[in-house]
Order: structure tokens, then C-alpha cells, then sequence
């Protein structure tokens, strides 16, 4: 995982990505028992576990992230995210429903399962340590199946930025995999 400078992060989200509309459901978060990733001794980056999906239900997964080794975060708000901000790159047919307590979402609200970002951002402030953020994330009532690689950038703070993924299946597979757009090779 690299570090990158503030204006790195900012020109790339912003540039293959829209800021959104607030969209909030009240879809319950399912908790989850995970162990989170001991600090790295040496390195000062933050240690980043994406698990999961767990399924809710046919059309509803959760999908998990623990961080570690954080520095101290203050919190964000919409558009200004000085803490932590995951940007997450839907395909059509999937859209996020609910996150943890402690943080927020933004989206479409015209047509929820169009696809494209979904920005999730801490609201209260991070001490030094860890931190969770579970995204719960649904299929379109109308489709029967859908699979990929889900994928997200994560900023920390003002100067780091990663990928995480993680791969999904709703219904059966069709064996055509969606590819993760968040990739490097995807970016626009």
C-alpha cells in the first residue's frame, strides 16, 4: 500500500467520480465478530482488512473493513472528509443501503440501483487505534443474480490512499464476473 499527497486523492476521486446526494435507509447493520489486524511495527501506514460479504438475505450482503493502526481522525462531513472517506464503486444493479453507526453514506437517490459512488465517511471523531465500518449493500428486487469484484478507494486522513475489494455473488453465478472499477487499470 502506497501513501499519497492530499491533491493526489482529491484530483483522482473527483475526476471519475461525482459528489452525490445524502441517502439514508433504514436497513439494520449486521454485527459482526471480526479480529482486527495487529498494527505493523515498522510501518506507520494504516493496515487495512476488507471481509465478508455476509449475506443478510438473497438480495443483502454486508461487507466489512477493519482498519488499524490509525492515527488520531477528526470527523467528516459530506465533501470535506478529513478523517476517513471510502468511495465506493458500484455497478448497476447493487446499492448501499446502510452502514455501521458512527458513520455516513452518500448516493444516488433517484434510482438507488443505477450504480457509480457511494461515499461513506466517519461522523464523530477516530482515536488512535482501530476502527470498523460494515456497508450494507443490496441487488436490484427485479435481478436474479449478480457477481464481481466490489471495489472501493479509502482515504485516511490527508496524505493516504489504498484500494480494498471484495468479491461478491447474489443468486447463481452466470459465470460473467464484473470487474472491480475502483482497479487502477479502470481508473478514467
Amino acid at each position: 500500500m502506497t501513501a499519497h499527497r492530499e491533491s493526489d486523492i482529491r484530483s483522482r476521486s473527483l475526476s471519475r467520480r461525482g459528489v452525490l446526494s445524502t441517502g439514508m435507509w433504514s436497513v439494520p447493520v449486521v454485527a459482526l465478530a471480526v479480529a482486527s489486524p495487529a498494527a505493523a511495527a515498522s510501518d506507520d501506514d494504516p493496515v487495512l482488512t476488507s471481509y465478508g460479504p455476509v449475506d443478510v438475505d438473497s438480495h443483502t450482503k454486508v461487507f466489512g473493513l477493519a482498519l488499524s493502526n490509525l492515527p488520531d481522525l477528526p470527523p467528516s462531513q459530506e465533501g470535506r472528509y478529513e478523517g476517513v472517506m471510502l468511495d465506493l464503486c458500484l455497478p448497476v444493479g447493487l446499492a448501499v443501503l446502510s452502514v455501521s453507526p458512527g458513520w455516513a453514506f452518500a448516493g444516488s437517490l433517484d434510482d438507488i440501483y443505477e450504480g457509480g459512488d457511494c461515499y461513506v465517511w466517519n461522523t464523530g471523531p477516530i482515536d488512535a487505534g482501530s476502527a470498523t465500518i460494515e456497508v450494507t449493500v443490496a441487488l436490484d428486487p427485479t435481478r436474479e443474480s449478480l457477481e464481481g469484484i466490489l471495489g472501493a478507494d479509502i482515504s485516511i486522513a490527508d496524505d493516504y490512499l489504498s484500494i480494498v475489494s471484495w468479491t461478491y455473488l447474489y443468486g447463481a453465478s452466470t459465470g460473467v464476473v464484473l470487474p472491480n472499477c475502483a482497479a487502477p487499470e479502470n481508473l478514467g
